[in-house]
């Protein structure tokens, strides 16, 4: 999962089909901005993106949360329109 735009470049210069990328623990302006950049770069090749915003509360692979992570429909319904992004998912805790 890339955390960079330089983790993007490589996965989509070495050939991968579509790219998953981890923004969400950055402020959402950071994070749409970062996934823009990942799917203007990876338009061009013709890859898709699948990009983070959020969370959802739970256990996943022994870990807890206990945090208040919820994501908001509006936020995603902003992020969906400012990046471009065609996949969004929230990280699973």
């Amino acid at each position: 999962m890339g955390k960079t735009l330089e983790d993007v470049k490589q996965a989509v210069r070495a050939g991968f089909t579509s790219v998953m990328i981890d923004g969400a623990a950055l402020p959402l302006e950071e994070n749409i901005a970062f996934t823009r950049e990942a799917v203007d770069f990876c338009k061009s090749f013709g890859v898709p993106v699948e990009a983070e915003l959020g969370a959802i509360l739970g256990k996943e692979d022994d870990h807890v949360s206990e945090a208040d992570c919820k994501t908001e429909p509006e936020k995603v319904q902003r992020f969906v329109e400012e990046t471009g992004v065609r996949h969004a998912g929230s990280v699973n805790w």
